[in-house]
């Protein structure tokens, strides 16, 4: 659930309307002390400007009407992980989007709020 925003833009936005065989990839695995969530399209990219402002609206504290649910997901897994998560939009265009998020890996499980019953 956390990257379904991120994947519904990889095709409305990405390999929606390409004249050649979209794609769009899903990895998630582990990387040293993280857990990566890997996203990739061969869409129509994204220019460098649009980009940039891209990762400011979803890093915004103010919320930003058209990225709404890519911002949802930056602030929960900013509330959850504070500053020890890295996320990552990169692009080329007319070639690929990309997305990655790492979060920490939890080695044990957390019982601290989590009811036994």
């Amino acid at each position: 659930m956390v990257f379904q925003p991120f994947v519904e833009n990889a095709f409305k936005h990405g390999i929606q309307g390409l004249d050649e065989k979209g794609l769009v990839s899903i990895r998630v695995y582990e990387e040293k002390d993280f857990l990566v969530f890997y996203i990739e399209d061969n869409g129509i990219g994204i220019k460098p400007e649009k980009l940039d402002q891209l990762l400011e609206d979803v890093r915004a504290k103010e919320p930003q009407l058209n990225r709404i649910g890519m911002q949802n997901v930056f602030r929960r897994i900013t509330l959850f992980f504070k500053d020890q998560f890295e996320f990552n939009i990169n692009s080329k265009e007319h070639e690929f989007t990309s997305i990655e998020l790492k979060i920490p890996l939890c080695r044990e499980h957390p019982s601290e709020g989590f009811d036994d019953k």
